[in-house]
């Protein structure tokens, strides 16, 4: 009986052993993106269908971003962007119809954040500028 004890022990101190051991090996999980936000350089922001906005999210250096509108509106670039060593991502937002927009931030693998903005029909005149602070890499 003492032998089934000392088996039982070594079975159970090994099995504890292998399961740290899995722990210790599992990768990391991917982190997810810690902010979103759409802004724009003129005040009052008002959200007016045709006008270009500023869509900002953060997560970790070097992870793929991409953003979509669930109803009529559209990011540039329209796939995924890396984000920069400070983890910071930018992309433009039109949205071309007035209404709820749902506009999602996504990581594959690690989640997506989602935020509503509701766009008017205003006139475009106040927005003119905006395209301006965009600027491509040659």
């Amino acid at each position: 009986m003492l032998r089934s004890s000392k088996s039982v022990a070594v079975a159970i101190s090994t099995i504890g052993a292998m399961a740290a051991t899995l722990v210790v090996i599992a990768p990391a999980a991917p982190a997810e993106i810690t902010t979103f936000d759409v802004t724009a350089p003129w005040d009052p922001l008002n959200f007016v269908a045709g006008c270009t906005y500023i869509a900002q999210a953060t997560a970790e250096p070097g992870a793929d971003i991409s953003f979509y509108d669930s109803q009529d509106g559209e990011f540039d670039p329209p796939s995924a962007i890396k984000a920069s060593v400070d983890g910071g991502v930018l992309a433009m937002w039109t949205p071309h119809t007035a209404g709820r927009h749902l506009l999602h931030a996504v990581q594959a693998g690690a989640g997506e954040q989602t935020i509503e903005i509701e766009v008017g029909s205003g006139s475009t005149e106040d927005c003119a500028g905006v395209g301006l602070m965009w600027t491509e890499d040659e």
